[in-house]
């Protein structure tokens, strides 16, 4: 890798963290809610589907996040914007976009 390359690479790294640390980056923190009524606890289906993903043969990352996705919503989530309040809660995520 070139030494330019490298420069780039931990400009956009630092660029990115700062984004982050100010809020200003325009991702979405969401969570998964449930939608049905009748969901497992959140954190059982969130590794019930990552386990799913994982043991898909011959998928790539992108792949075995859409496989996690689908899974979660078949699990009867969805996944919404956090609230302000919430924003700072263990269950909110960046919205994981492929």
């Amino acid at each position: 890798m070139s030494n330019e390359r490298r420069i780039y690479d931990a400009v956009a790294l630092v660029c990115c963290g700062i984004s982050l640390v100010l809020g200003s980056c325009g991702e979405v923190l969401t969570k998964w809610e449930c939608q049905t009524g009748g969901c497992l606890p959140a954190t059982q289906a969130l590794n019930k589907c990552v386990a799913k993903a994982d043991r898909t043969p011959f998928a790539d990352d992108p792949m075995k996040a859409a496989i996690w996705e689908q899974c979660m919503h078949d699990e009867g989530f969805k996944e919404v914007p956090c609230a302000a309040a919430e924003r700072s809660g263990p269950d909110c995520h960046f919205r994981f976009y492929h």
